[in-house]
């Protein structure tokens, strides 16, 4: 591999692969630490980066010229410190030596970053051609899967559209890792509207994206990690996103190596990936059915409250407390015009705030968390409309004075 390129064009793409390393602490020798360098003969460069759910490719065309095509992989922190070394303006020589990369400009020193065969990085590739298979472990055995059809389902929005609507949702997304379908998000196309989704055992964010929406043939409701969505959006530079997702045919061909003959076929979503300009990421689709959350969503109210986002996010956020650990519960009392916010936690002062609200219905005391109400109002940019029937039951909190369709359903505590 031989390539020349612009050291800036250069330093711009290390920049915006860098937020694929994983959060966690790790040494540059990790293979996570490492970047996938591939120069094609038609003169394009390609560096990916992985944490292993999310996969980021930024392509650079602009000052490159490929001497020799070839790829192999290089860890990001040397690579970077090389490259910055050198003045912006520089024009770049990258080529293999034996197992290193060299890196050089003239009139400079060069510089050997040790590097690894491009099969040892972690590339995924999804078994999306028809004929190919692939092989789960299942308990008490491997099944191994064929792929009969493979079609391909895509729409284009906004990346500053897709990506408020991103983070509407992300925050009720499960943690539990035992619960992988309920970490995730859940992106569903009815006609040219655009809904996403996310739950956990206590509450369930939905926004349905205003305007329509450019879709074709989304027939495959998606499922991807809420976490890897999040970091996905940051790549993604302005302008219109074109989220492509390939949808198999696939059926059971061998279970424990022994030949299936009557396995009925079904629908597998096995690889997502958005672009936008010459950035794209690929992610992994979650395999399951997601439940029906809307069943959960209340339909009558005997307590309703409107009030403003601006002066509810000031009095629960000074209710309820920073520490990490601390009671998060807080009791709503709903009166006379008038919401009260008092904090539960028993080891400090009592602290109390009101706030003015346009109420109908009957007076309602209950008890809500406090921090996942306060990441649903974090997103709601005007007035919020809470909706409740009893203080045993779930409420439902919405949003009023802008176009797009924002719900949340929160499940009392107990006190």
């Amino acid at each position: 591999m031989e390539f020349t390129i612009s050291c800036l064009q250069l330093a711009q793409a290390l920049r915006i692969v860098k937020k694929a390393f994983p959060q966690r602490r790790i040494s540059v020798e990790d293979i996570f630490h490492f970047v996938l360098i591939q120069a094609t003969e038609a003169g394009t460069l390609a560096i990916t980066a992985t944490n292993a759910q999310v996969w980021a490719t930024v392509t650079v065309t602009e000052s490159v010229q490929v001497a020799t095509q070839g790829a192999c992989a290089v860890s990001y922190a040397p690579f970077v410190k090389a490259v910055t070394a050198f003045p912006v303006d520089a024009t770049l020589t990258v080529f293999q030596v034996e197992r290193d990369v060299a890196v050089s400009a003239r009139g400079y020193e060069m510089a050997y970053i040790a590097s690894l065969e491009a099969e040892a990085y972690p590339a995924w590739n999804a078994a999306c051609t028809p004929g190919a298979t692939h092989t789960a472990a299942v308990v008490g055995g491997t099944w191994t899967y064929q792929v009969e059809q493979a079609q391909v389902q895509r729409l284009k929005v906004a990346r500053a559209t897709l990506a408020d609507a991103v983070n509407r949702v992300a925050f009720a997304a499960a943690t539990d890792p035992t619960r992988p379908v309920f970490q995730t998000i859940f992106t569903q196309v009815e006609g040219t509207r655009l809904t996403l989704a996310a739950a956990s055992s206590h509450w369930i964010a939905e926004y349905a994206v205003p305007g329509d929406i450019n879709a074709h043939a989304w027939r495959f409701n998606l499922l991807l990690f809420a976490e890897a969505m999040r970091q996905a959006v940051q790549f993604l530079p302005e302008g219109v996103v074109d989220l492509e997702v390939v949808v198999t045919t696939e059926k059971l061909v061998l279970r424990n190596n022994s030949a299936v003959t009557d396995a009925e076929q079904f629908l597998n979503a096995c690889q997502a990936r958005l672009s936008c300009g010459n950035v794209a990421v690929s992610l992994r689709p979650v395999q399951g059915t997601y439940p029906n959350y809307r069943m959960q969503f209340p339909h009558e109210w005997q307590t309703r409250a409107v009030c403003q986002v601006a002066d509810l996010r000031t009095a629960i956020r000074e209710c309820v407390s920073s520490r990490k650990h601390a009671d998060h519960r807080l009791r709503l009392s709903i009166g006379e015009q008038t919401i009260t916010i008092t904090s539960l936690e028993h080891d400090q002062d009592t602290r109390k705030r009101s706030v003015s609200a346009e109420v109908n219905g009957a007076p309602l005391s209950l008890v809500l968390d406090g921090r996942t109400l306060l990441a649903f109002l974090k997103v709601v940019p005007l007035e919020v409309v809470m909706e409740f029937r009893d203080a045993q039951r779930p409420g439902l909190f919405s949003s009023q004075g802008e176009p797009g369709r924002y719900a949340f359903v929160q499940m009392p505590e107990r006190e």
